[in-house]
């Protein structure tokens, strides 16, 4: 039985125009002899750009569609810089209009903020994950799994919790879908998934959601390795901070105990990780032995921090 890679590609580096996802397809083609399971977060911004939108809906609806407008164009420019096909630029046009839609009916009925929320943010993750499945398509064997069909969640709409029994379930039955299946990678996106079986309500898993998701994949699918691609790897302080830049070094090698403590101490460092990620990193669910976690600078990655248990 071949070995399940995970791996979760954020929109610092890995998502931020045409050529970081030529460069990821690259990286990950020379992973060979493995079937891999690749969580997109959105483009670069977009998260905060569509944050906008959510709030620019509550004043102004024809200013938030423009807004909306704008960003649609955006991925569109990026699916052709990719030169995608055809079929992949109506797929997008597609997918923004029936986004529309669902927003403008939410705006007719007394809906929370959560909703409009969840519905606009999420639109990230589908635009991107929809491009890079496309040209991953192109070069590879490839199935594009959706995430609410994946991730079950309850309670809040926004940043919700993980419903680990119904996920579970759903994992394991993909997992053995995608082993016996030829394609060599599945994509889905990372930071959304649903509260109902139909899979018509998207909810969202809060800020840096995508790492969450990607470790709820690797441990219930008991994959053998989850790689994180970032801006950096494990470095002794924040290589973006100014004032640390300069004394920063690279580290390949950092214990889990290390990990959590910069991450759950209240000044630690909270973008290495998402907290939660570590919360499932420490569950098992019936795997023989936990998957081997790595840190990956996608601009460098001879640049990896091993994380040991």
């Amino acid at each position: 039985m071949k070995r399940i890679f995970v791996f979760k590609c954020g929109g610092g580096d890995a998502i931020k125009n045409a050529e970081s996802i030529r460069r990821l397809l690259s990286i990950l083609k020379e992973y060979v002899g493995v079937k891999i399971i690749l969580i997109v977060s959105a483009f670069q911004g977009m998260t905060n750009l569509l944050e906008h939108v959510v709030n620019t809906y509550l004043v102004n609806t024809e200013d938030a569609e423009r807004l909306l407008m704008y960003i649609h164009e955006e991925h569109i420019t990026h699916a052709k810089k990719l030169m995608l096909s055809a079929k992949t630029l109506n797929a997008l046009d597609a997918l923004f209009m029936r986004k529309k839609r669902k927003i403008r009916e939410l705006l007719t009925q007394n809906f929370s903020y959560p909703q409009l929320y969840s519905e606009v943010v999420s639109m990230g993750e589908k635009y991107s994950t929809l491009i890079v499945s496309s040209f991953f398509a192109e070069h590879e064997s490839v199935i594009h799994i959706s995430a609410e069909t994946l991730i079950y969640t309850e309670g809040s709409l926004e940043g919700a919790k993980i419903s680990e029994t119904k996920t579970f379930s759903t994992i394991q039955n993909f997992k053995n879908q995608f082993l016996n299946c030829t394609a060599r990678f599945a994509v889905t996106e990372g930071f959304i998934g649903s509260s109902n079986d139909n899979h018509s309500v998207v909810t969202t898993l809060g800020r840096e959601g995508s790492d969450l998701t990607a470790s709820v994949v690797v441990t219930m699918a008991h994959g053998y390795q989850i790689g994180y691609f970032k801006k950096f790897a494990y470095h002794t302080a924040d290589p973006d901070d100014p004032k640390k830049k300069s004394t920063a070094e690279y580290l390949p090698v950092v214990s889990f105990a290390r990990l959590e403590n910069d991450i759950t101490n209240p000044e630690g460092r909270k973008t290495i990780l998402h907290e939660m990620s570590l919360h499932f990193l420490k569950k098992d669910y019936g795997a023989q032995t936990p998957p081997i976690i790595k840190i990956i600078q996608f601009s460098d990655t001879s640049k990896q921090t091993l994380v040991v248990r």
